[in-house]
């Protein structure tokens, strides 16, 4: 599983995306300070075992044979990531770190997310506990002028408020299923670029 929240071991390390949650802290005290250090490191650690479920449409594999379960494995670590920091970068009020791991259509959200974060005094932030993701194939949509993998994921969901002094006043969980666009858009790193309904294939 996972929060972003997504729940999986990195040896005796938990990865809970959204607020990642290594053993007792926290991913803003494990991101403040490295972000850049983050991002594309947690590969070399991960336990595959304790992925989610993940299957990959024939489709995927036929335009890109590299993109497998084994494959996509990768890919949903990166997304793992990508939620984590963008959940970090909504609490920080860091827009670079926005730039980072999101394009299009997701970093206009995310962005738009963080003023008015910044506007009310009040950050909203998702954890997801993920437990299993279909990888299917996108034509292109929006802003994207490329084919983009379509993370079709299903879990719960963790949504926290926190008040202009960073304490939580509500938290609430309930499940979900979701799609997150990703695509390699500005280079080699998956970005995430879109939220779309599962159903919502362009």
């Amino acid at each position: 599983m996972f929060a972003v929240v997504w729940h999986f071991w990195l040896g005796l390390v938990l990865l809970v995306v959204g607020g990642l949650s290594f053993g007792a802290r926290t991913t803003q005290g494990v991101l403040a300070g490295e972000p850049e250090n983050l991002i594309g490191r947690l590969s070399t650690r991960i336990d595959p075992a304790t992925f989610p479920d993940i299957t990959v449409d024939d489709e995927v594999m036929n335009w890109n044979h590299e993109i497998d379960v084994a494959g996509a494995q990768a890919i949903v670590l990166t997304l793992a990531e990508n939620l984590a920091l963008e959940s970090q970068a909504i609490l920080e009020g860091d827009d670079s770190l926005l730039t980072a791991v999101t394009h299009g259509d997701r970093l206009d959200a995310m962005r738009a997310r963080l003023r008015e974060s910044t506007s009310i005094g009040r950050t909203v932030t998702d954890n997801y506990e993920i437990d299993r993701v279909r990888v299917t194939l996108l034509v292109p949509f929006g802003r994207q002028d490329g084919l983009s993998l379509g993370m079709i994921s299903e879990g719960t969901v963790t949504t926290e408020i926190r008040n202009a002094s960073g304490e939580v006043v509500s938290r609430s969980s309930a499940p979900f299923k979701t799609m997150w666009a990703m695509r390699r858009a500005t280079g080699a790193r998956w970005l995430t670029v879109a939220e779309l309904p599962p159903t919502d294939r362009p």
